[in-house]
């Protein structure tokens, strides 16, 4: 039986519940008076808005390396170079806004099509970046709340080395696989979620209201992993909802000013998605016609 959220109508209605969160999100974070909470915007430097639109981008990057390197593990033929790792992700990214998990079936797809990948090895695939994204921001959390300053810093840098140690034999294990450039998967998930964090530390300064980027780190785990596993595409509106609890938990009087910063945030981010899944597709036909659009076949 197929699970409820594979339903057309689930899934229509997942994206239809996202729009309305962002609505509500909007009308949280301008209250009555919309004016004033979207002056701070309005004086905004313009170059905060090119820095988040870059972190953006080094954040898509990242995500593409990621499963570049953890897809190295597993019977790609051809292997799957970096470059069309990340075109592969930008697509799937963009398409992740539609209401039927285009973006992930559809790389799954590729992959079967394009590199014999067997569909049940991209879901490993994604299982094992998920585990990552559990790991990773946990690690970071749990040293952004009970460490501060260089104590901080070192804290995570041995965090982050425990990870790297403990991660090829546990993949090995998990997945009964040689694990290829294992210690590096941990290194990579966490240069994504410092890029996230910048994002949103970025949206914060253009909001008006900054916060310390400890506190930002702790929002931004938890919008990455709501974007990851959330119903609603991409996250929509719950990532925003989540963002804007957390910091409100961590400083009460951010509430209304965070949702305006993930409001921000996620606005950047479909200002690059558009641009760079369509480039990335665009890519990736071309790479198709000029190889005849002939499919890598193999059994398994």
């Amino acid at each position: 039986m197929a699970r409820w959220r594979d339903k057309p109508a689930a899934r229509a209605a997942m994206l239809a519940l996202g729009a309305g969160l962002i609505a509500a999100a909007v009308f949280f974070a301008l209250g009555r008076d919309w004016k004033a909470a979207l002056e701070p915007l309005a004086h905004a430097d313009p170059w905060l808005g090119v820095a988040l639109a870059a972190a953006v981008v080094v954040q898509l990057a990242l995500t593409g390396l990621l499963f570049w390197a953890v897809t190295l593990s597993f019977d790609a033929t051809p292997r799957v170079g970096p470059v069309r790792m990340i075109q592969v992700i930008a697509a799937s990214s963009l398409l992740n806004y539609l209401p039927f998990e285009a973006g992930l079936v559809g790389r799954a797809a590729y992959l079967k099509w394009r590199h014999a990948l067997p569909v049940r090895q991209s879901v490993q695939i994604l299982l094992a970046v998920i585990a990552l994204s559990v790991a990773v921001p946990g690690a970071a959390v749990l040293v952004a709340l009970t460490t501060h300053g260089s104590m901080g810093v070192a804290a995570g840098v041995v965090a982050l080395l425990l990870l790297c140690v403990v991660t090829t034999p546990i993949a090995k294990a998990l997945l009964k696989r040689p694990i290829r450039l294992g210690w590096f998967w941990a290194p990579l998930r966490t240069a994504e979620l410092l890029a996230g964090s910048l994002r949103l530390w970025l949206a914060f300064q253009i909001a008006g209201h900054p916060m310390a980027f400890h506190q930002v780190l702790i929002a931004a785990s938890a919008g990455f992993f709501v974007s990851l596993l959330s119903p609603t595409p991409n996250g929509l509106g719950l990532r925003e909802w989540v963002i804007a609890g957390l910091s409100s938990i961590l400083e009460p009087t951010t509430g209304p000013a965070a949702a305006l910063a993930s409001l921000v945030d996620r606005a950047i981010e479909a200002l690059v998605f558009t641009p760079a899944g369509l480039w990335a597709v665009h890519q990736l036909r071309r790479e198709g016609d000029a190889s005849g659009l002939q499919p890598v076949s193999r059994e398994g």
